[in-house]
């Protein structure tokens, strides 16, 4: 018999704790692999290779822009980046609106404060900054205003402005594109977003997002730059462009294919932009397209009525008014009838296409120039160097499509420039020379209102409209000569006709026949083994021409005498200094009075009758012959529109003061009183008819030999602005591109 022994196992306390030891530990193990899970997915979501390439040190502050969420359908990161649209043109508008932000603060203010471009320069951290603008007080540009320097309602408001319009000044970063916006000011904006972009598009062998670009549109921002030596080819969808800081090429990357690559000292080239405006950036744009700058319109190469422009001039046209006006013609007598010589007459470029046919063919007639243009258009001289003897001037340049409009004529103008400078001081022709100051005082960098080391921007912000586009018909230079300290004998002999005329030493070889080139390397050669500041070969012919159209100004003074027309009257203003003056210009815009406007009609009808820039002595007489010809002319030859066109507004309803006011602070009251005299004393007046103009001209023997003086100094005038277009790089690809329709050639911008 065996004993059965049962042995039953019971729960003691000791099990529990170990099962709840185990529970414990089996769920700090699952939290502690949550955990390395949920750092492994954020450590991919912070070191992702499409996330670092679309963060702050690749993009900049456009990185604000780029998106990453997670994506379930394929349980992987995904970033996205702004896509951004590079137009120039819209560039510079959101440029102007960023600028009016802050401009609309300071006139809620009530305040006269100025803003300026950064510049690279080192700002406080409560200086008053908006993007790249700060504040500062109108003269003491240096001076930045501070955030304590305002008065307690000021702080309130200024700390509510930057809380709804924040704006950090742009900087640069890896991305090429990044660093040109960030060169031409402009801050990060959701309007130039054209959407998002997947990341995964970027190449493994390139280091930030790229954008997709035209490459003639990429050629107007290598403009806007300050890059002249711009190589265009379409063909092979290459470009490649230089200056002093700056290098755009097309490069081949292995795997990756056919980029345009961007790299230079952007921090020194934006020190050299930081004081272009918004304006002198369209002209820029403007001029390389094939628009010649006016006034307040800008006709293209392609439409330029010459009746139209005087008649725009003096009725204040704007572009619009232009454009209605250039349609207007072209679907009712060039579309009806193309051969026409309308087509011809009204375009610059088909001038100079049917001069380069004729002149093939007549090389060997003596009176060539004539013949062929009589023939072409009725009249002696084209219709842009008629022109040159009054278009303004601008202040930076960059590139037009000269070869389309004007190069053809280089040949004839330097053969012509040639026989007026053998008569200097002789037959009518002014008398020129060298002036010892003016080389020291560019030598040594004391021209006030020029930058003489630059090749691109040619003005300083000192007494100009935004545009700072010069023309003795228009805009006053002898207030800016005569606030140039130390050179008061230079601007004396420049005021006084009786007198040679002072021309920069380069402009003078030039004049003589000189090659441009020879006399550019020669210009730096010297520079370079005299080692002066320097100066550049573009600020030698901007400061002739402002001495050349101070002198005019000074003969049309003494033309208008009592009439006070535009440009006396604002010299006749009692007890105002040079330096008001040249304030008063920053805030005042000028127009051409009537008898200033029937003058260049004058003008268009002598240069009709025989060549512009031929005999000095036939051009006198030839304007004798006009004003013979006027003195029973009722109509007004210098203000014809074709038929049929009504302008709107009417011209009986346009305002035709010969000064609008603009910017006028009203707390100055002597800024204040001057403006109301000016604009209450000086009308442009009624235009005359022909024999009112001939009775006008004739009725003081003065005045007709001001106007006799005038006339060759015309003609001085169309050989600096040869010399002037002879600067500008020829930009006919981009030209062409904005009159082509649906032609693109895109390219990859890293």
């Amino acid at each position: 018999m065996s004993n059965n022994t049962t042995i039953l196992a019971t729960k003691t306390d000791d099990d529990d704790v170990w099962q709840m030891q185990l529970t414990l530990v089996a769920l700090l193990i699952a939290i502690v692999a949550l955990f390395i899970a949920f750092f492994q997915v954020l450590l991919q979501y912070l070191s992702s290779p499409q996330r670092d390439k679309c963060l702050t040190g690749a993009i900049g502050t456009w990185s604000n822009f780029t998106r990453t969420r997670w994506d379930l359908s394929r349980w992987r990161i995904r970033v996205k980046y702004s896509r951004i649209n590079l137009s120039p043109w819209m560039i510079i508008h959101i440029r102007q609106s960023q600028e009016a932000e802050i401009l609309k603060w300071v006139q809620e203010q009530g305040r006269d404060y100025h803003h300026t471009s950064i510049g690279g320069s080192g700002i406080g951290r409560f200086d008053l900054t908006h993007g790249s603008l700060v504040l500062h007080y109108p003269d003491d540009p240096q001076n930045t205003l501070s955030f304590w320097m305002l008065p307690f309602k000021e702080k309130v408001t200024w700390t509510y402005f930057r809380i709804c319009h924040w704006r950090s000044c742009p900087g640069f970063a890896r991305a090429g594109w990044v660093n040109i916006l960030s060169a031409l000011n402009v801050c990060p904006d959701s309007r130039l977003m054209d959407g998002l972009q997947d990341a995964d598009i970027i190449p493994s062998a390139v280091d930030a997002p790229f954008q997709v670009v035209d490459l003639n549109t990429l050629g107007l921002l290598c403009y806007m730059l300050g890059l002249r030596d711009v190589k265009i080819d379409e063909s092979s969808g290459t470009i490649d462009a230089r200056n002093a800081y700056l290098r755009v090429q097309t490069l081949t990357i292995p795997a990756v294919g056919q980029v345009v690559a961007i790299d230079g000292d952007f921090e020194s080239l934006r020190k050299q932009l930081h004081t272009v405006n918004s304006e002198e950036l369209m002209s820029v744009l403007r001029s390389a397209t094939g628009h010649i700058h006016v006034n307040m319109f800008q006709p293209s190469i392609h439409f330029f009525d010459e009746g139209a422009g005087l008649y725009g001039l003096f009725y204040r046209w704007n572009s619009d008014m232009w454009e209605s006006y250039r349609i207007w013609v072209t679907t009712n007598l060039i579309v009806q009838n193309p051969s026409h010589e309308i087509a011809v007459k009204a375009s610059l470029t088909a001038q100079c296409t049917a001069y380069k046919n004729e002149a093939a063919l007549m090389i060997q007639i003596e009176d060539s120039w004539s013949a062929i243009w009589n023939s072409l258009i009725g009249s002696a001289t084209p219709t842009i160097i008629k022109y040159m003897a009054f278009l303004p001037f601008m202040p930076i340049w960059s590139a037009q499509p000269g070869e389309s409009f004007f190069a053809a004529y280089n040949s004839y103008l330097n053969k012509s420039r040639a026989n007026y400078m053998k008569n200097l001081g002789r037959n009518f022709v002014p008398n020129i020379e060298f002036h010892a100051k003016v080389e020291f005082m560019l030598a040594t960098n004391r021209v006030p209102f020029i930058r003489p080391k630059s090749e691109f921007l040619l003005t300083k912000d000192t007494g100009a409209m935004p545009d700072v586009s010069r023309s003795w018909a228009i805009e006053p230079s002898i207030p800016i000569l005569r606030s140039w300290p130390g050179a008061c004998d230079v601007v004396d002999q420049i005021l006084n006709p009786n007198l040679p005329l002072p021309l920069p030493n380069a402009v003078i070889q030039l004049l003589k026949g000189g090659p441009m080139q020879e006399v550019r390397t020669g210009l730096e050669q010297y520079v370079m083994e005299t080692e002066i500041a320097g100066y550049t070969l573009e600020s030698t012919i901007y400061l002739a021409l402002m001495f050349l159209d101070a002198r005019i100004q000074t003969l049309w003074c003494k033309v208008e005498g009592a009439d006070d027309g535009p440009l006396t009257g604002f010299y006749k203003v009692p007890e105002v200094t040079p330096s008001e003056q040249c304030k008063l210009m920053d805030h005042i815009r000028f127009h051409p009075s009537a008898a200033v406007v029937d003058f260049l009609g004058c003008w268009m009808d002598v240069c009709t009758k025989i060549d512009a820039v031929g005999d000095t002595i036939l051009l006198i007489e030839a304007f004798h012959e006009v004003l013979g010809e006027w003195t029973t002319g009722d109509e007004h030859l210098c203000y014809s529109i074709m038929d049929g066109f009504v302008p709107d507004p009417s011209p009986e309803e346009t305002m035709r003061a010969s000064y609008q006011r603009i910017a006028i602070n009203d707390r100055d009251p002597r800024q204040k009183h001057i403006s109301q005299v000016l604009s209450g004393k000086c009308r442009s007046g009624q235009p005359m008819t022909k024999s009112k103009f001939a009775e006008w001209v004739k009725a003081d023997e003065n005045r007709l030999r001001e106007m006799e003086k005038i006339l060759p100094l015309l003609q001085l005038r169309i050989w600096l602005m040869q010399l002037c277009y002879g600067c500008y790089a020829d930009s006919p690809m981009v030209c062409k591109a904005r009159m082509r329709r649906g032609t693109r050639v895109e390219v990859r911008l890293i």
